[in-house]
C-alpha cells in the first residue's frame, strides 16, 4: 500500500511539472521558469499542508498559508 501511495504522489508531481512547463511555454509563466523547482516547492507545500490539516490546523491558518504560497509563483512575464 505504501508503494501505491508513493507512486500516486510521484504521478501527481510529474503532472505538475508537465503543467508548469506548459504554462512557461505558452507565456503564462516566464520562459526560464524552473518547472522542477516550482513543482518541488508546491508539492512539498501540499504534502505539508495536508499533514497540518490532519493534525488540527484551523481553516484560517491553512488559508493564510495557501495565500502566501500562491504569492511565490513566478511573475507573469507581462506583469
Amino acid at each position: 500500500m505504501q508503494a501505491d501511495i508513493a507512486a500516486e504522489r510521484k504521478a501527481n508531481f510529474d503532472a505538475m511539472i508537465v503543467q508548469i512547463r506548459r504554462a512557461a511555454s505558452s507565456g503564462h509563466l516566464p520562459p526560464a521558469t524552473d518547472a522542477r523547482a516550482v513543482a518541488t516547492m508546491f508539492n512539498t507545500f501540499l504534502l505539508g499542508i495536508a499533514m497540518s490539516a490532519r493534525d488540527g490546523a484551523s481553516r484560517e491558518e491553512l488559508e493564510a498559508a495557501i495565500e502566501l504560497a500562491m504569492k511565490s509563483w513566478p511573475d507573469h512575464p507581462d506583469a
